[in-house]
This record gives C-alpha cells, sequence and structure tokens, in this order.
C-alpha cells in the first residue's frame, strides 16, 4: 500500500509582492540613473565658435533668469540652449561691462543707465552666467546647474585678473552642481569641459516615469516569461508549476504530479493492491 504525497498550495503573499514591486523600482531608478549619465557620456558640446545650427538662442521675450538672482544682478544679456537626444544643455549671460576701444560701459542693468565708466571700478562682478542640464530617458529625469560670477582682482603689480567663482545661489553644493566628470570612463575621458558633469538631482515628474518605464521593462525581461510559460501550460490544460497534463482530471482536483491546487494532507491518492 503506497501513497502519493502532496505540497502545499503555493500562494503569493502580500509581503512577496510588496517586496518585488519595491526591488523592481528600485533597479529601475538605478536603471534611470545609468541611462542618464549614459546620454551624458555620448554627447558632445560644440563650443560656442562653432555656432552649430542646433543652438538655438532666446528671444528677447524669453531673457529672464530661469530661477530668482541676487539683487546685484544685472538682467541677462544672452542665452541659448541645445536640445539633444536624452538631454537639453542651456546657459545665461548677464553683463554688467562691454568693452570698446579701450573703454568700459555699463549694460543691460536693471538700475543703471548706460555710462561710461572708469575701468578701476570695475574690481569685482563683470559677467554673470547659470547653466543648466537636463539628462534622461524617454524623459529628462536629472539635472544640475550652476551659478557663476567672473571677478576681477587686482594683482600686486596692479594688473587685474578675472577668474569664475561658483556663486552660493541656490546652493554650491553636488546636490545642485553634479559630480566631477570621471575622465577614467569611456564618454569622459579626456574631457575638461564642466558640462559632461554627472547629475544627482531628480527632475519631476520625469524621474518618476522613466522609472515606471524601466522598472516595467525589467520586470518584462526577468519574471514575465516565466509568468508567460505558466499562462500557456493552464491554456493547453496543463499544470502551470510542472507541466503536467491535467486534461482528463475533475475541475479544481489540482495536479497529481506536484501537488498544485491540491489539498493538504498526509496522503490524497491511494493505491489498489
Amino acid at each position: 500500500m503506497g501513497g502519493h504525497r502532496t505540497r502545499r498550495r503555493r500562494r503569493l503573499r502580500p509581503g512577496k509582492i510588496i517586496t518585488q514591486v519595491i526591488v523592481f523600482l528600485l533597479l529601475g531608478a538605478i536603471v534611470n540613473v545609468a541611462v542618464a549619465w549614459g546620454c551624458i557620456a555620448a554627447w558632445e558640446w560644440p563650443f560656442i565658435d562653432r555656432f552649430p545650427a542646433e543652438l538655438r538662442y532666446l528671444s528677447d521675450d524669453e531673457l529672464t533668469w530661469p530661477r530668482r538672482v541676487s539683487e546685484h544682478w544685472p538682467a541677462p544679456h544672452e542665452a541659448f540652449t541645445r536640445p539633444f537626444t536624452g538631454g537639453r544643455a542651456t546657459r545665461f549671460f548677464g553683463k554688467i561691462y562691454e568693452s570698446e576701444d579701450g573703454h568700459v560701459r555699463l549694460i543691460r542693468t536693471p538700475a543703471t543707465p548706460l555710462e561710461e565708466i572708469d575701468v578701476q571700478l570695475l574690481k569685482r562682478h563683470l559677467l554673470f552666467g547659470i547653466d543648466l542640464f537636463d539628462a534622461g530617458w524617454p524623459r529628462r529625469a536629472l539635472g544640475w546647474e550652476c551659478w557663476e560670477e567672473q571677478v576681477v582682482d587686482e594683482t600686486p603689480s596692479g594688473q587685474f585678473q578675472s577668474h569664475y567663482v561658483i556663486v552660493g545661489h541656490p546652493s554650491p553644493t553636488t546636490w545642485h552642481i553634479g559630480l566631477p566628470p570621471p575622465n577614467a570612463c569611456p564618454g569622459f575621458r579626456g574631457q575638461d569641459d564642466d558640462w559632461k558633469r554627472l547629475p544627482l538631482r531628480p527632475l519631476w515628474p520625469g524621474f518618476i516615469v522613466n522609472t515606471l518605464f524601466y522598472a516595467i521593462i525589467l520586470w518584462l525581461l526577468i519574471p514575465g516569461p516565466f509568468v508567460l510559460r505558466r499562462v500557456i501550460r493552464v491554456k493547453r490544460g496543463r499544470c502551470p508549476q510542472c507541466g503536467y497534463d491535467l486534461r482528463g482530471q475533475l475541475p479544481g482536483a489540482g495536479c497529481p504530479e506536484c501537488g498544485w491546487m491540491r489539498a493538504s494532507g498526509p496522503t490524497a491518492d491511494r493505491e489498489t493492491v
């Protein structure tokens, strides 16, 4: 006398479902960041002296600072943007002066009229700029922004030297200005341009959309084929767990081979001697 032991019916617990959702969302977020950084590695920033066709200058109606700036900043003088596959780069300029025949005059300042001034007075801020960079696919999901001022300092010899400083508005932190270009990686090697910085700040709702997009793709690639196999087995009248032919079995009787959908118990079937 022998018996065929059965296994307990497997049920997908809510905790397991939640865990799978969290895992695939985290994987989707990781792929989302990797794709955005890959878009940065693949693109090439055209220097301004090339004036490529895809470099679009903003009209006067669009010439406004994208963020609220400090009171000593002038109105923006020039701005251009360049969209590319997987991102967009934008640069805004604001000038205090322009030089012409050795003279310096104020231009486009919000309160000061155009007037000739002595160059000795220009010992601080001359040029202001905001660089914005968005990257990601299919939506732009990560971005950085850098606020710079061109500062002129007088040397001990009486000459003037200019250099750029990153100002603290909104904040000169890695979260806002991104990570420096990893020169050791392909696509970044030999790139000294700060446009190759790696963004860390999420852009909503693009980051959410991309994360869901990649999470669904990963689910279709990893557990998706196994789910499809179970569906095909059920349509063919076979056990979705082991593939045993269930045709001829009573509805709801389960699988006598692996115990799928069978009631728990020490013995479900008995042999007749």
